[in-house]
This record gives C-alpha cells, sequence and structure tokens, in this order.
C-alpha cells in the first residue's frame, strides 16, 4: 500500500521533491542479528564508491568530501568486506549496477554487508534496477500488483535510492530486521544529502 502511495504521488505531483523513507518488518534470515541504527557522524562515516561517475553523483560525493568524509573509489567489488560495518555507506553508479543485477557476485557482496550494519544506495541513471537487484539476491522481495507486475518503489528511476536493514528485539526475545527503503526525487545536492544523512541516522 505504500508503495502504491508513492506511485500515485509521483504521478500526480511530477514537480514536488519527494523523498520516502519506507520500512517494514520481516524474518531475520540465516539467525544472525543487526544492531539498530544509531545517529551518523558523517566525520566518521565510511564511504565506498563501487562503479562508475556520473555529475549528480560526483556531486554529492564532493558534498560529503566537504563535511571530510574519506571516499574510496572501487572499480569493481572489493575482494574483502572485514572493514565494513553500521557506519558504512556503498554508493553504486545506477548505470552501473544495472548491467549486473543478475550477478551472483554482487549478490553475495550485497547479502553480507547488510548484515553487517551498511547501507546501500544507489545514485543517477537507472536507479530502479538497484531493487531488482536486491530482489533478484533474495534480500528484499518486490511485491507483485494484480496482474503480477513488480511494485518496483524506484520504477520511475530516481535521482537517488538507497536500502538499509534496521534490527530489533521484541518483547519475547524474538529478532527480526526492518528493511529500510529511501527514495528522493530531487537533483538538489544540499536536500539530498540532508534527506540522505537523516535516512542513515534514522
Amino acid at each position: 500500500m505504500k508503495n502504491k502511495w508513492i506511485t500515485i504521488l509521483s504521478m500526480a505531483l511530477p514537480l514536488l521533491v519527494i523523498t520516502c523513507f519506507i520500512s517494514f518488518p520481516t524474518s531475520l534470515p540465516y539467525g544472525s542479528s543487526v544492531s539498530t541504527s544509531n545517529k551518523i557522524d558523517l566525520k566518521h562515516l565510511a564511504v565506498w564508491h563501487i562503479g562508475n561517475n556520473n555529475t549528480i553523483l560526483n556531486e554529492i560525493l564532493a558534498k560529503m568530501q566537504q563535511s571530510d568524509v574519506q571516499i574510496k573509489h572501487f572499480d569493481c567489488i572489493p575482494k574483502s568486506t572485514k572493514d565494513l560495518n553500521e557506519s558504512a555507506l556503498i554508493i553504486f553508479d545506477g548505470n552501473w549496477i544495472s548491467k549486473r543485477v543478475n550477478k551472483p557476485e554482487i549478490h553475495k557482496f550485497s547479502n553480507e554487508v547488510l548484515h553487517e550494519g551498511a547501507k546501500l544506495i544507489a545514485i543517477g541513471g537507472s536507479t530502479s534496477k538497484f531493487f531488482e537487484m536486491l530482489n533478484n539476491a533474495g534480500i528484499n522481495k518486490l511485491g507483485l500488483d494484480k496482474a503480477g507486475n513488480p511494485r518496483n518503489p524506484a520504477y520511475f528511476d530516481p535521482p537517488i535510492v538507497g536500502f538499509k536493514f534496521k534490527g530489533a528485539i521484541t518483547p519475547e526475545g524474538y529478532e527480526y530486521l526492518y528493511p529500510s527503503i529511501f527514495v528522493s526525487n530531487t537533483t538538489d545536492t544540499d536536500v539530498i544529502v540532508q534527506a540522505l544523512v537523516n535516512w542513515l541516522g534514522g
């Protein structure tokens, strides 16, 4: 229903800046746990940029560097993820990830880092493919409409999208995860970075 509401807003109000955070519970895979999110200190944010560049991605990275964020650049998926934790943000170029939605190495990497508490985002280009990758990796299955078509929250390829897990424990001691989806439909880098910081720490 929430994804449907996003669709209605984006169709009816195309000029409106849309920034959406969506969270919903799911069972905890592999019997693992993820710590609950804490407030993000940008200076302690570990940013990994993987893949190609594009204009808006470069602008956002530059804005982050102005806040003394340290950024590592990789042409392909790094072999080691041992340094990634809840303070890590992995950024993909939207078109780069769109060509790899069925790649097992992307699926494995995304599963591993997300369950360590890292956050994933895609910027620019075909950002809708980011959620297709998560679907194909079994991380976050897309819902279906009555016709059986996938409900992709980024079907209109917004400038930036993201995904993270939020962990919690019920009073009965049951561990569960809250997938949290980030979608922003603005190209204003100041607005994007502020919204992104709010989501990372939320």
